[in-house]
């Protein structure tokens, strides 16, 4: 490998390169050094083909880290990957084999599609170790737990044992066998010791199983044992697997003896008690018809119909129903100013007329955007609509009611690029409370970086099986560009920029509301139009670089010890006397960048005090 002509690399007709990470071999660091230079720009292999297979353990922390650094730096190179990433894995019961042997079959298959006249025979794909494929690289040893030397047991018929146990492993639990006379052993894991150092090549472990018979009293400690550290809902799931996989036979007991665990959170949130019966019942009920089970197939208490909220099953969409709409947002309408006004109007018509929509709402600070999406919150969930409230950070998402952050919310991948999506699936709970959902406020949005936006979008469209933006849903996305951009870590000024949601194919779309009223500063004028012009970027600068401070808002600076006192007394005046009011000291303040100044002017605040 080091002694090749890397010079002719993108060149050659086809080359075949072995890669090895582990102690004992080849290290290619001339490889890789030549490789990873930077002046390699992205074009350098754009008319090569390329394909990546690793052998790798999933027992490791870097698990297969070679072939997925190739296949990266190929890709960013300009190569274009003609077949899926293979990865092997000596934890795959079958071994590496079990990905190599499908993977060679559909590399065959490729170039037999793209290139017919090289197999003038046709495709006839042979792997010789395709017969390994699905048996296990394991040894088991039965031990009797009575003798002595835990030699063998001559009790049980060890070759029938071995085969059912086969059986039960290759068995998939969909297909669960209704053979009565071929048992199913369950075995608890009891012991899983590695044998072997981490650095050694292989991850070889020692096991140690218990039986565990299907038993009421067996499942019941396994509950025993769950609700100690589990969350209900975690319970609610393992109840239900239970029902279907396990077969008790007293359902009603079990579900008598720790209903108290399954309803644990439910029983907090809400005091009605059939109400609580009826959300965990659901909870369950969801399950079982995933797994093509009914509720009523085993003797559990019936859900009750009068109280079976519009929710289809799903507890995201419960509580998003069950929300109590406060009294003054619901009426806070009638205390917008125009700008608001109009805003609030077209969104509701919006909704009224169910017309879908992308608004933003393009308020600075001040002008009430929070207001503003109370009273929308409100008096869309009052007519029994799901409206969610979503922020990009966490502290905004306090000011919302039932406002959550919109990662968590949307599942949105901490690493992402122009085609991310988001972490839900389909058939999940979050998943339909989107789909139910007439609108979604996502405060903060401009600090968003459009990537995210987009894979929401995508993610939208997705699940609802609609083409229209943000699948058809009426959106409303708020903020200010003259806040806080989105954060590019070590970002330049243009990767900044194109991060921006005014950079996304999607703003082309997005009807753009202004509230230009700031609520608090109506006693100054000067000093909210003063703000616009700065981020509008029409006020007055020096070198296009910094904005000139007008004279009547800044303090001339002599020296420090009477510059900071006659900021102090700009900001408090008089301040023995009025001082004496809490009113006074909690309407202004004094910001600074460093702690040792706020804590400097803090001291000399407290000398003027009267008193200690």
């Amino acid at each position: 490998m080091e002694a090749y002509s890397r010079a002719g690399f993108p060149y050659g007709a086809a080359e075949i390169f072995s890669l090895m990470q582990h102690m004992g071999f080849e290290p290619c660091s001339a490889f890789w050094t030549f490789l990873l230079q930077r002046s390699l720009n992205r074009q350098w292999l754009e008319k090569t083909n390329y394909i990546v297979f690793g052998l790798g353990d999933s027992g490791y922390h870097k698990y297969n880290f070679v072939a997925k650094k190739l296949d990266k730096r190929l890709a960013d190179l300009g190569g274009t990957i003609i077949l899926e990433r293979g990865l092997g894995d000596d934890q795959h019961s079958s071994g590496y084999e079990g990905s190599l042997d499908p993977w060679m079959s559909s590399l065959w298959t490729m170039l037999y599609n793209k290139n017919p006249k090289f197999f003038p025979k046709g495709l006839n794909i042979f792997v010789s170790d395709m017969k390994i494929i699905g048996q296990p690289k394991v040894e088991i040893t039965y031990l009797d737990s009575n003798a002595v030397h835990s030699q063998p047991s001559t009790q049980i018929d060890l070759k029938l044992l071995e085969k059912d146990i086969v059986r039960c492993r290759t068995m998939l639990s969909a297909k669960k066998s209704n053979d009565k006379s071929k048992p199913d052993y369950f075995l608890k894991l009891v012991k899983n010791q590695p044998i072997t150092r981490a650095s050694y090549d292989k991850d070889v472990r020692h096991l140690e199983f218990e039986p565990l018979l299907s038993t009421d009293d067996n499942l019941s400690q396994c509950l025993v044992e769950a609700s100690l550290f589990q969350f209900p809902s975690t319970l609610r799931r393992l109840f239900a697997t239970m029902l279907i996989f396990c077969e008790p036979g007293n359902v009603r007991k079990l579900w008598d003896d720790y209903y108290d665990s399954l309803s644990e959170d439910y029983r907090k949130q809400y005091g009605c008690v059939e109400r609580v019966q009826n959300m965990v019942l659901i909870d369950i009920r969801v399950f079982l018809e995933s797994m093509s089970k009914k509720l009523s197939d085993y003797d559990l208490p019936n859900v009750s119909s009068h109280i079976d909220l519009q929710s289809r099953g799903y507890r995201e969409v419960q509580e998003e129903y069950s929300i109590n709409v406060e009294y003054e947002d619901l009426h806070a309408p009638d205390s917008l100013n125009l700008d608001q006004k109009f805003a609030y109007d077209e969104i509701m018509r919006h909704v009224d007329e169910n017309i879908p929509g992308v608004f933003f709402i393009d308020g600075p600070g001040g002008t009430g955007n929070t207001f503003l999406y109370k009273a929308l919150l409100a008096n869309i969930r009052v007519r029994g609509l799901i409206a969610l409230a979503t922020t990009t950070s966490g502290v905004a998402a306090n000011n919302m009611p039932r406002g959550r952050t919109a990662h968590s919310r949307f599942g949105i991948p901490p690493n992402l690029d122009n085609n991310s999506m988001c972490n839900i699936t389909k058939q999940s709970g979050k998943a339909q409370l989107l789909r139910e959902a007439k609108v979604i406020i996502w405060d903060e949005a401009a600090m968003a970086k459009r990537q995210a936006v987009e894979a929401v979008d995508r993610t939208m469209q997705d699940i609802t099986d609609e083409k229209l933006s943000f699948g058809g849903k009426i959106m409303v996305m708020g903020g200010d560009f003259i806040q806080v951009l989105p954060v590019v870590r070590r970002g330049t000024r243009a990767q900044i920029v194109d991060s921006s949601l005014q950079m996304s194919p999607l703003w082309a779309s997005v009807k753009r509301l202004r509230l230009n009223i700031n609520m608090r500063a109506v006693n100054d004028p000067w000093f909210s139009d003063f703000l616009l012009r700065v981020g509008d970027g029409k006020e007055e600068t020096l070198d296009e670089s910094f904005i000139r401070i007008p004279d009547n808002m800044s303090i001339s600076y002599t020296d420090k010890t009477n510059s900071v006192d006659a900021l102090i007394d700009a900001i408090f005046p008089s301040l023995q006397s009025n001082g004496v009011g809490s009113k006074f000291i909690i309407s202004r303040a004094i910001l600074s960048t460093k702690t040792e100044s706020v804590d400097e002017i803090n001291n000399k605040l407290i000398e003027r005090f009267y008193g200690e």
